[in-house]
């Protein structure tokens, strides 16, 4: 309501709140602390400037955790430290790096990411205590831990007009991106980012439909997350949808090849869940091209399944007829996310294709070695060490050759060095990472473990 008197953008539907852990940079887990290691935590994030979000009712706090917040923040009582509402959030957490809030509900995630956009070697650590004896940390954010991809285009289709069937070669975003891949005025030759593919998107005039295809893992549904979070703040009408999610109602709607506006909008409101006046709102900007069009997000293209009177096949080809129908208006971007297996579905639209650039090998070792220091310092105290060096076989094309191999492979290394640290008593009293010699079993016993 507050957004709303202020004549600020306001989201609405399920990805109103982007999941944290589906932004760049966010990290769930789940780790056990005990009461003393908090409050060293606390002391040592306090010195280093990183941030320290503790949840939890005051109640729930161990006695020596109040008196050491109280001590280290010089009040009287628990309950000055605590924040309400949650726009003074940032105010606060630049004073102090430690807040405490009753719930998760007392800020948003979007004050991190503004928190910290000016700080990419800080980390944000969320602890949770629910009682003396149950205390944990689930969430962190760290800038730093996330992959900069960058897109290249796939493909060079050629479009015919509907007015007088002339080929010509695509689109202005076409020429644009391909100058900048190759080195052009526009940039370096390496890509593109979200920023830019953003900035381009607006100044297509032909085609509207761009379409992200990668291998399973790649990135696309994070891609298109951060494209989302971005356009929100800018305060542009941007639509998320998970395909996968519409085969519960698609046979409620015919959607064919010629689909007329009213009907792509009855599935799109029905999909997303919009009143009436929202969809008049959605009507009005998709027929009319203005500085603030509507931009559709749809996600996962090819995990749209069967539905009861229907097989995957046919209902991939329905939600492809929705899609081409949509580029008769004007006010209407589609960014479509998919694997290279159902491309097959767009070979009669005027699109592009885009897919990403391999990540480099020396990204794929960082991003492990910075996961692991991040995390395990909520164990133990590690600053200012050399960190372990990663076995190569943790590192090959074949075992890491997707964010998603990679974060697994991160968490797995974790794994080993908190097994190790165990049992080498040099590492944890020396808090030497050169005393750490990690053991990699083969691959096939890393897959069966």
């Amino acid at each position: 309501m507050e957004r709303l008197l202020n004549g600020e953008q306001v989201t609405v539907g399920s990805e109103a709140n982007c999941v944290e852990n589906r932004l760049p940079g966010f990290v769930k887990f789940y780790e056990n602390l005990s009461v003393g290691r908090v409050m060293d935590f606390v002391d040592e994030c306090k010195a280093t400037g990183d941030v320290v979000i503790i949840v939890g009712d005051s109640g729930n706090y161990p006695e020596q955790v109040k008196h050491k917040l109280c001590e280290l923040f010089e009040v009287d009582c628990i309950e000055e430290l605590y924040v309400s509402p949650a726009d003074q959030f940032p105010i606060i957490m630049e004073e102090r790096r430690v807040l405490l809030v009753s719930s998760r509900s007392d800020y948003e995630c979007s004050h991190i990411v503004d928190l910290l956009k000016n700080h990419c070697n800080l980390v944000c650590y969320v602890i949770n205590i629910e009682s003396e004896v149950t205390i944990y940390a689930d969430l962190m954010y760290a800038p730093f831990l996330k992959f900069d991809r960058k897109l290249m285009q796939k493909n060079r289709q050629y479009m015919v007009d509907e007015k007088n069937h002339n080929r010509r070669q695509k689109s202005l975003l076409g020429k644009l991106l391909l100058k900048k891949h190759r080195g052009g005025e526009d940039g370096e030759g390496d890509g593109f980012d979200e920023n830019d593919f953003i900035r381009r998107l607006f100044l297509l005039e032909y085609p509207q439909i761009i379409v992200l295809s990668d291998v399973a893992g790649s990135g696309k549904s994070y891609f298109l997350n951060n494209i989302q979070f971005i356009l929100n703040t800018a305060g542009h009408h941007v639509m998320k949808f998970a395909l996968k999610e519409c085969t519960s109602f698609i046979d409620k709607h015919t959607i064919e090849p010629d689909l007329k506006l009213e009907r792509a909008l009855r599935f799109l409101c029905a999909f997303g869940q919009i009143d009436n006046f929202g969809r008049k709102l959605l009507s009005s900007k998709m027929k009319n091209r203005t500085k603030s069009p509507v931009i559709l997000l749809l996600d996962g293209f090819d995990e749209i399944g069967s539905s009861y009177s229907n097989d995957s096949v046919h209902n991939k080809m329905k939600i492809a007829n929705l899609i081409k129908s949509l580029q008769k208006y004007s006010g209407t971007y589609v960014v479509v996310t998919t694997r290279s297996e159902s491309e097959t579905y767009f070979n009669n639209m005027a699109c592009q294709v885009f897919t990403f650039e391999p990540i480099k090998w020396e990204d794929r070792t960082n991003y492990i070695n910075m996961y692991c220091q991040t995390r395990i310092r909520l164990q133990m105290k590690m600053s200012g060490r050399r960190a372990p060096s990663i076995p190569d076989s943790l590192t090959t094309d074949a075992f890491t050759n997707t964010p998603l191999h990679i974060t697994m492979i991160s968490e797995i290394f974790l794994e080993m060095m908190k097994n190790e640290i165990l049992k080498s008593p040099d590492v944890k009293e020396n808090r030497d990472w050169n005393f750490l010699k990690v053991t990699v079993p083969s691959l096939e016993r890393l897959y069966s473990e």
